[in-house]
């Protein structure tokens, strides 16, 4: 009988030790997920970055080419350009900043980055 509440004693401080590991394991599995849900935004946020710089590039990359071509009158219009510019587009952000007047356009980034899927 003494060996059966010793094993009785011996299962129940295993199974408090169990219980405690499984409490630590949760705490380091969110802990886990909320820096993983961090660097997500973070990458993603440094990508709409770079997308928005090459969109930039590329119509200052356009605009040089109809301002230095000694016949703009063979190419499209300026105001051909603009709209080729604006129909490539992805970005409600992009569509927005041309469509408002230039002093109105200023949206300020968010404090922490947002997660946004395509």
């Amino acid at each position: 009988m003494a060996e059966l509440g010793a094993l009785h004693e011996e299962v129940n401080r295993s199974g408090h030790t169990l219980i405690g590991l499984i409490r630590e394991a949760g705490g380091s599995h969110a802990q886990l997920t909320e820096g993983l849900a961090h660097i997500l935004g973070a990458v993603q946020f440094h990508d709409i970055i770079r997308q928005r710089l090459d969109h930039v590039t590329e119509a200052l990359d356009e605009l040089e080419a109809h301002l230095t071509t000694p016949d703009a009158g063979a190419g499209p219009s300026l105001a051909d350009r603009l709209e080729t510019l604006r129909a490539r587009y992805v970005m409600e952000s992009e569509r927005l900043a041309h469509a408002a007047p230039p002093a109105t356009v200023h949206t300020p980034e968010p404090a922490m980055p947002r997660v946004q899927l395509f």
